[in-house]
């Protein structure tokens, strides 16, 4: 941490100087924190900060001289940070954050203030900006919960030692390319060299850690990649939140119109108090309280965004935005979720991995279930679970006599069942979920499914895993104030193929858990994953008046594509 602090003081010494002045000193800064710091992440804030110095003195040409190489730089920085403990990769993310942060604002600022400016350095050019920094924070956070829930395993040392080395080389061939071999650590190798090791390094760690095969394998979209996968009456909107208490900003892309860099309508503090007021509000079920506190969170996250002729809603949140139920948010009348479908991506490389990579399986198991009713005190006991799993493998078997239900499951019924998941089309927990040294684990009889191990048994190409426990969509309390948002549960099954996940924002009570996934199984056969989620919920709070409150069923999201 104080390595990454050195170097940002670095960087914010030099006070802006003359133009040939300045770009000698601008490499000089490169160098001396690429030395600090042995990384160079912190050559896009060395890109920055001259940007800013030129900006500073009106001279926007040479400004945006300097931001059009940021771009490139920040996109290309896409390498897994590895071969360090957890620790250090959170105060690494922690101490990139500010750079990241201005780097948005910095786009937002002038997309707002001085738009030709914005026209002139290209099209869509501030949009595309904050989208790739956006990008770089999201995808670099879904590499590190890779990387963590693979590092977990009996090879971790030695997979360790591969992604370190994975990792120099990249930035051996990086630096390269950039003309800045201080950064070179490989300086004896020829180019061809770095690129065969890299390749053959690659083969190595899918081998020892196929779930990695994914994070690896993400690129940031720009724009124009995420705009061409638009369906019709799509839009995408990405947020940025941790913005050290200021405005969030976010990034909408439409495919019938050009993208729009805006901020919300709330600094990011009050933004955090509204969704604790509504999430308290949705617990004690005052039903009041509740619309008063969504229609104010419904302005300070929607007011700006154009929703005119949406019918589905891709969110990529960051932080503790990933506990707002934006499905639930009063909109002209209505909760959002009656006026569209919503749901959730973890960032916009995984959307265009779902988006673009076909399964090319044949689900030969329609369903495999697990379920556990009994535990020992302080948790309580889960009467209906093990029906909630027999109930849907009715549903689900279509006459196939393939559908696995295993109640009061343990871990060891789940090697059992493994060749029966790598068949399956929807995997199902009905159990408790607890978070213990800062990660979740699915509470079973005989011990704890963690994420690490899901990636490292679960041999799966699920198109639905449902998460039936409580809080299986959040990260902790620690990764979100770093901008992770989603649980590393939920991103294990990203890693492992799973297409969609269903999971849930907050506790969740055991009967009405039962119920709406039986219905929303049972609606799954007909429709897809939204319509289905919709009618189940609505099926719950219209038939069984003890369960109308949003409390009982807001809280369950679909994630992925």
């Amino acid at each position: 941490m104080e390595q990454y602090i050195t170097a940002q003081a670095i960087f914010f010494s030099y006070p802006c100087y003359g133009k040939a002045e300045g770009k000698r000193k601008f490499t000089e800064m490169a160098i001396r924190a690429g030395r600090v710091i042995g990384d160079f992440e912190l050559v896009a804030v060395a890109y920055y900060n001259r940007a800013v110095c030129y900006w500073n003195t009106n001279d926007f040409g040479n400004a945006f001289e300097l931001m059009k190489p940021l771009v490139n730089t920040v996109t290309r920085f896409a390498v897994v940070d590895s071969g360090e403990s957890d620790q250090q990769l959170l105060e690494e993310t922690a101490a990139l954050l500010p750079a990241w942060r201005n780097l948005v604002r910095f786009a937002e600022n002038t997309q707002r203030v001085r738009p030709e400016i914005c026209r002139k350095a290209g099209p869509e050019f501030c949009p595309e900006l904050a989208w790739q920094v956006m990008e770089k924070i999201k995808g670099r956070l879904f590499r590190l919960a890779a990387t963590r829930n693979a590092v977990r395993g009996p090879d971790s040392a030695a997979l360790m030692a591969k992604l370190a080395e994975q990792k120099a080389l990249l930035i051996a061939r990086e630096s390269n390319r950039l003309g800045i071999p201080e950064f070179n650590s490989f300086q004896s190798l020829p180019p061809a060299t770095i690129d065969s090791r890299l390749a053959d390094l690659g083969g190595d760690i899918i081998a020892t850690a196929p779930s990695l095969a994914i994070a690896s394998g993400l690129h940031d979209p720009t724009l124009k990649d995420i705009r061409s996968l638009l369906r019709p009456g799509e839009s995408y909107v990405s947020f940025l939140t941790v913005m050290d208490g200021r405005k969030p900003v976010f990034v909408q892309v439409r495919n019938d119109g050009s993208p729009v860099v805006g901020l919300a309508g709330e600094d990011a503090l009050v933004i955090r108090n509204l969704v604790a007021a509504y999430r308290e509000a949705l617990r004690t079920k005052d039903a009041a309280r509740e619309n008063e506190v969504g229609q104010r969170l419904a302005r300070a996250l929607l007011g700006r965004i154009d929703l005119a002729g949406v019918n589905r809603l891709l969110l990529s949140v960051d932080g503790n935005l990933a506990g707002v139920p934006f499905a639930l948010l009063p909109l002209q009348g209505k909760r959002l979720g009656q006026r569209m479908a919503v749901t959730y991506v973890p960032s916009g490389g995984i959307f265009r991995h779902l988006r673009t990579t076909q399964h090319h399986v044949v689900h030969q198991v329609p369903y495999v279930g697990f379920a556990r009713e009994r535990f020992t005190p302080p948790l309580p006991d889960l009467i209906g679970a093990n029906d909630e799993v027999r109930n849907a493998a009715i549903f689900m078997d279509g006459g196939t006599r393939r559908a696995v239900a295993v109640t009061d499951a343990g871990k060891a019924d789940i090697i059992r069942q493994s060749a029966a998941i790598a068949e399956a089309r929807v995997l199902h927990f009905a159990t408790h979920a607890a978070i213990q040294d800062g990660f979740l684990g699915l509470e079973l009889g005989d011990g704890r499914l963690e994420s690490y191990e899901i990636v490292q048994t679960l041999n799966t190409r699920a198109e639905l895993a449902i998460l039936s426990a409580c809080n299986t969509a959040q990260s902790t309390a620690q990764l979100a104030e770093h901008g992770e948002a989603f649980s590393d549960m939920a991103r294990a099954f990203f890693s492992i193929g799973t297409r969609r996940l269903l999971v849930t924002q907050w506790p969740i009570e055991n009967n009405a858990t039962r119920i709406l996934v039986t219905q929303f199984l049972e609606r799954l056969r007909d429709s897809d994953a939204e319509s289905a989620l919709a009618g189940a919920q609505e099926d719950l709070r219209r038939l069984r008046p003890e369960y109308s409150s949003a409390y009982f069923w807001g809280g369950f999201i679909l994630m992925g594509d």
